[in-house]
């Protein structure tokens, strides 16, 4: 199934993150990713280390569809939530892009 592995763009421990993935309680048959630092990158690692494919949604792909700039990393990420059956959200604890994907999941 697809699943997304994203989180916070400070968190740079390869080995806390791939234990994390691995610890996931299902099959993860395709990792999608945000392409941004941190999490997202070496979610991508972890995938080309297990011969898992990867599914790209750089937000830049989505400036001609927003409003502003500001605006296309939020329609990448529902891009992606259509996209994906799973999430993996690694969160530092106070970055707020992790937080605002952490508050849509739970509403």
């Amino acid at each position: 199934m697809p699943t997304i592995i994203a989180g916070s763009r400070s968190i740079k421990d390869k080995e806390m993150i791939f234990k994390h993935i691995n610890k996931s309680p299902f099959d993860i048959e395709e990792v999608v990713s945000g392409k941004a630092e941190g999490v997202d990158s070496i979610g991508e690692i972890w995938a080309e280390n297990n011969d898992i494919p990867i599914s790209e949604f750089p937000y830049s792909d989505y400036i001609d569809e927003a409003p502003n700039p500001k605006v296309a990393p939020l329609i990448r990420n529902k891009k992606m939530a259509e996209y994906a059956d799973k999430l993996i959200l690694i969160w530092d604890g106070s970055s707020n892009g992790s937080k605002k994907k952490l508050k849509n999941i739970r509403t």
